[in-house]
């Protein structure tokens, strides 16, 4: 077990300490171990191993090589500061990935203000309020001294030392949209996208789309736009609704971007157009796995994974790239997955399927190619996996392994009109770890929770929060539980690792907090 829940301490604001001395810093060796394409911030070039971006690197592969941590000694993670939360929103407090460089974290809360502390001590630095409330992931990402972050409809370029404004950028406002994801930030661009949802307007109302945005990075000025759900919105544009990223896409080398587009609406469907109907055929690019000209937003492949989603089943999560051996040789491929319990694995050079694999619970009112009743007196009726469940949030890879957070709640179909998720708390989880060439199951273990927090894989250990702010430590060659002590509260925000530190953001419940867990 971690060393206790109780001792939360701040060192003290006058400790003069080096961020080498506290591995707070990668070796130079381990960072260069990782791919870094042209055109990487910084930041990230000089510890692409550690927890500088949202998903660790440009591949997103969620897999920290910079540390100290292993499974010798993650039991041994203790406490070391805890920064409490006070704003809040429709999942809690936090749900976001913090990032780390430099000694400095960095994240946004779920009222979109950003916080700059002390990544030793967890003093605040600086604090930008907005209060303006988001809808999911939202995040921050760091690239060559700036910040970025969204803001209902807008971008913001932030000094990262200071916090202070150098450009803010509305987006398109006019399609009552709003960010909710780390912007990309790639050689000379910032790669963002809105989603359907605006306050005051609500989520997934007629004429709400999802477009993505290059945005110059010293200008904040558009450059290209690629319109995810196409210009009419599938030909009923004052009843549809939908597309948009709510997680970071990935970048090559080739300046090919790799990104999941989540789902149409509305869900699962009205009165007049019950199952979709009113957007009849794909829904073209919702829920679909896309590749983009990174430089120019122009289309190269799309696989999509559900044509003609009713039941909420985005393809919400940050496309992973990799090299996996598939029949005997080497494929380049782009790993993805979401909330209907599917992992795909994908050819990155022309968008064809390799495998794809079912997990966690499914049944008949999940398949996503039938039909839901319609008729009063057939509903309602459960639904596995539920708006909220199958593979919620990122997975991770690392070697020839895909880890996969699989979240095992029900949704209840109640009419034409509404599905309605089962309570968080009646949901159980498990993490799997599938063979990256063939999908085949390579251990599997079940825990009481929903893994809500991402896989993050730390050295030789596979980290899993649990929404009942239990943080899952296993060992990643076989799924054993290492380690498995509490938060200071629920946890549904990814962790960022650098060092021989991990970063909680536990938003999920009462008392909500940032907490800091350290090796000693």
């Amino acid at each position: 077990m971690f060393r206790g829940e109780g001792g939360l301490r701040r060192a003290a604001a006058g400790a003069i300490v080096t961020a080498a001395a506290l591995g707070l810093l990668a070796p130079a060796a381990s960072a260069g171990t990782v791919r870094k394409p042209a055109g990487t911030p910084r930041e990230l070039r000089a510890n692409a191993g550690g927890g500088v971006a949202a998903n660790v690197n440009m591949t997103n592969s969620r897999k920290v090589i910079s540390t100290g941590i292993d499974s010798g000694n993650v039991a041994d993670l203790a406490p070391a500061w805890t920064f409490p939360l006070t704003s809040g929103g429709i999942f809690g407090a936090m749900s976001s990935n913090p990032i780390v460089s430099d000694g400095v974290l960095y994240f946004s809360d779920a009222a979109s203000n950003v916080y700059a502390l002390d990544a030793f001590t967890g003093i605040q630095k600086w604090k930008r309020t907005f209060n303006v409330a988001g809808l999911g992931q939202n995040g921050v990402t760091l690239a060559n001294g700036r910040l970025l972050a969204g803001v209902d409809s807008d971008v913001l370029s932030l000094d990262a030392t200071t916090g202070k404004t150098i450009w803010r950028t509305t987006l398109n406002a006019s399609d009552s949209a709003a960010v909710d994801m780390a912007p990309l930030a790639w050689k000379d661009l910032i790669i963002v996208s809105t989603i359907p949802f605006k306050i005051g307007t609500g989520i997934y109302k007629g004429g709400q789309k999802g477009v993505v945005f290059g945005l110059n990075a010293k200008t904040g000025r558009k450059v290209w736009s690629f319109d995810t759900t196409t210009d009419n919105l599938w030909g009923n544009p004052a009843v549809n609704s939908g597309g948009g990223l709510w997680s970071t896409p990935s970048i090559d080398d080739h300046g090919t971007m790799y990104m999941s587009v989540a789902n149409p609406g509305p869900l699962p469907g009205t009165v007049d157009f019950p199952n979709g109907s009113s957007r009849p055929g794909r829904n073209l690019y919702t829920n679909s796995l896309v590749a983009l000209n990174a430089a120019t937003g122009k289309l190269k492949w799309f696989f999509q994974a559900v044509p003609h989603d009713f039941r909420d089943y985005d393809l919400q999560l940050p496309p992973i790239l990799a090299t996996f051996r598939v029949n005997g040789r080497k494929r380049d491929v782009v790993i993805t997955g979401g909330k209907m319990g599917t992992v795909y694995v994908v050819d990155r050079r022309n968008g064809k399927l390799i495998w794809k694999r079912n997990v966690g619970r499914h049944n008949q009112w999940g398949d996503p190619a039938r039909d839901l009743p319609t008729a009063a007196e057939d509903l309602p009726v459960t639904m596995y996996p539920g708006v909220a469940g199958g593979v919620e949030t990122p997975m991770s890879v690392s070697g020839n392994s895909i880890f996969v957070p699989v979240s095992d709640l029900c949704a209840t179909v109640v009419s034409v009109t509404t599905i309605v998720s089962c309570p968080y708390q009646t949901g159980t989880g498990a993490i799997l770890a599938l063979g990256g060439g063939t999908g085949r199951t390579l251990w599997k273990t079940p825990i009481p929770t929903l893994p809500d927090g991402a896989t993050t894989v730390v050295g030789d250990v596979v980290m899993a929060p649990g929404v009942d702010g239990t943080l899952y430590s296993l060992r990643a060659s076989d799924g054993e539980i290492l380690a498995s002590p509490k938060a200071i509260t629920g946890v549904n925000a990814p962790p960022a690792v650098s060092g021989r530190t991990v970063y909680i953001g536990a938003g999920a419940g009462p008392g909500p907090a940032v907490q800091a867990w350290r090796l000693p």
